[in-house]
């Protein structure tokens, strides 16, 4: 949570034209320690403030060359505005995409570029998009803020000598949870429901959330090896998956003891086990209870004798005599 705190408060002094010096933010870390997850935590608090945000996202290991990244880049962009580039080379688009950055801050509106796997745009031809995205970064008519996302520490070593000298990039970094503080803190910000969520209401959000964090706060203990170990964010995540699963799992009577707690969870399965039975299976249960009630000596026989009492006094049961008579049969040779 520190970290996207960090890279929130970046943005906003970047958007906001408070930074004139740098304009660019290069966000470093593991893999898997929630680098991406920070940015799309960020850029949804922007859009909360100010929904005319252009969020633009490339992907360096996916392009062969400066100008498809462009072209991509800019296809975003005419998506959003219904326009498209006149010129097909680099030159021209280029040029197009800085008249539509600055057509965007006339309307107050801002441009977030998210370029991710930052290392593979370093080993593009002579970093031309680099040093051109960097370059109308600077621009003071333009409010562009540019986010690197690498998990290579020393990916600035490969950055060119016009970059480095003309240009200048915050850093941050990310490190993998260590304490259980941290791991419920990032699972917390992914599986709680947003407190402005308007299709909802208001009480049911902050319930759902409170049964997330006491659910997270019980499965700790069982975790805690799993921290210790280091393991990434995204292991923690599957193992609260399906989340309906996860609370009923860690939520039953958690403040039981520890065989009572087992109890429950055993009538939890119990019940999830009888709702999938078919009518002559629950026939043949019903029968087998009423036997155990009334003590009477339990045989083949006498089971098949009450269900035929049950069908023949209960006409409405939809299903028939001889499915009954194979299942009792199977469970006649199964307990031989």
């Amino acid at each position: 949570m520190e970290l996207c705190q960090k890279v929130l408060q970046v943005m906003k002094r970047v958007l906001g034209g408070e930074s004139a010096e740098s304009k660019s933010l290069l966000l470093l870390g593991e893999p898997g320690s929630g680098k991406t997850q920070a940015v799309d935590w960020c850029l949804q608090k922007l859009k909360e403030e100010n929904n005319s945000i252009i969020t633009l996202r490339a992907r360096g290991d996916m392009y062969s060359s400066n100008i498809e990244c462009l072209r991509h880049l800019a296809q975003q962009i005419a998506g959003q505005l219904m326009t498209s580039p006149q010129n097909g080379s680099f030159e021209g688009s280029m040029e197009w995409f800085r008249c539509i950055l600055k057509e965007s801050f006339n309307r107050e509106s801002a441009v977030v570029i998210i370029l991710d796997r930052f290392e593979h745009f370093c080993n593009m031809a002579r970093q031309t998009l680099l040093y051109n995205l960097f370059n109308l970064a600077q621009d003071l008519s333009v409010r562009l803020c540019i986010v690197g996302v690498s998990e290579k520490f020393d990916v600035t070593c490969q950055l060119e000598k016009r970059i480095l000298s003309r240009f200048s990039m915050e850093y941050l970094f990310a490190f993998l949870p260590r304490d259980a503080k941290d791991v419920t803190r990032i699972l917390e910000c992914k599986l709680q429901l947003p407190e402005n969520a308007d299709s909802l209401d208001v009480s049911f959000v902050q319930d759902f959330n409170q049964r997330i964090t006491e659910a997270l706060q019980a499965r700790l203990p069982q975790w805690a090896e799993d921290i210790e170990l280091g393991r990434k964010p995204t292991w923690f995540m599957w193992q609260c998956l399906p989340v309906v699963g996860f609370l009923r799992s860690s939520l039953v009577a958690p403040g039981l003891p520890k065989k009572r707690r087992e109890l429950g969870e055993d009538a939890q399965r119990r019940r999830l086990f009888l709702r999938g039975l078919a009518e002559c299976e629950h026939l043949v249960l019903l029968t087998l209870f009423r036997q155990r009630t009334a003590k009477w000596p339990r045989s083949l026989s006498t089971v098949l004798h009450e269900l035929l009492r049950l069908v023949e006094c209960n006409g409405n049961w939809n299903c028939r005599f001889h499915q009954l008579m194979r299942l009792c049969s199977v469970g006649g040779c199964s307990s031989r």
